[in-house]
């Protein structure tokens, strides 16, 4: 019942039968009233990435409520947050059906990765997340840096508990440390979003960089605690 619901909805979204779409969810200072919270992201900066989905065939769906912030009108960008098709059947028929999720350290990354999905997680500060990740899915953290000297903190020390498990929920416990957070770039969220599509697209071609392996072990080292 739920997938035949869900397809009559894709077709009222316009989406054609076969065709592979994306689901993004940018969590926003609506989110449970959060103000300007280190895990809020700016959804304008996600846009080099839906027209990359778009130029290779795919739609992208945005996820979320009416709190967040508009979005231009754009070639197979369909926005739920406003559209009186938005309801939790579909919250959870996108996640299960999508290409992949592109989304922030918010609730609903976990509904595709329920289902087995790909995910990227971007834009994230609580690193120990980072374990509860999948190989097939992909990282991209915010850059922690001191505020007094402007040093950003390396990989091991973010990765490291107690660092690890900070977040700023109900305090902002990085702001009681002197860190800040910067935001990922329009340029590094492309970047991702390239990756995972070859990753799932073309695989062959999908290997990992030296970078990444060097990720990995420094990674696989701090887990251990």
């Amino acid at each position: 019942k739920h997938k035949i619901y869900g397809k009559k909805v894709l077709s009222k979204l316009g989406i054609p039968k076969d065709s592979w779409y994306v689901t993004l969810h940018i969590r926003e200072p609506g989110y449970r009233g959060s103000g300007n919270h280190s895990k809020n992201s700016d959804p304008i900066s996600y846009i080099k990435a839906i027209e990359y989905i778009v130029k290779n065939g795919g739609y992208v769906i945005r996820m979320g409520d009416p709190s967040m912030t508009p979005m231009p009108s754009m070639k197979n960008f369909i926005d739920l947050t406003n559209s009186d098709l938005r309801c939790s059947e579909m919250d959870v028929f996108l996640g299960a059906t999508c290409k992949f999720c592109l989304s922030t350290d918010s609730g609903y990354i976990r509904v595709p990765q329920m289902f087995g999905v790909p995910v990227i997680m971007t834009n994230c500060t609580q690193n120990s997340i980072y374990y509860s990740l999948s190989e097939s899915d992909i990282y991209l953290p915010k850059k922690l840096y001191y505020k007094d000297s402007g040093d950003i903190l390396s990989l091991k020390e973010m990765l490291m508990p107690p660092l690890s498990f900070y977040k700023d929920e109900p305090n902002d416990l990085f702001e009681d440390i002197g860190i800040a957070c910067k935001e990922n770039s329009s340029i590094d969220i492309l970047d991702v979003t390239k990756e995972m599509y070859h990753k799932i697209f073309d695989p062959n071609k999908n290997k990992l960089n030296n970078y990444q392996k060097k990720f990995h072990k420094i990674a696989n080292e701090c887990g251990k605690n």
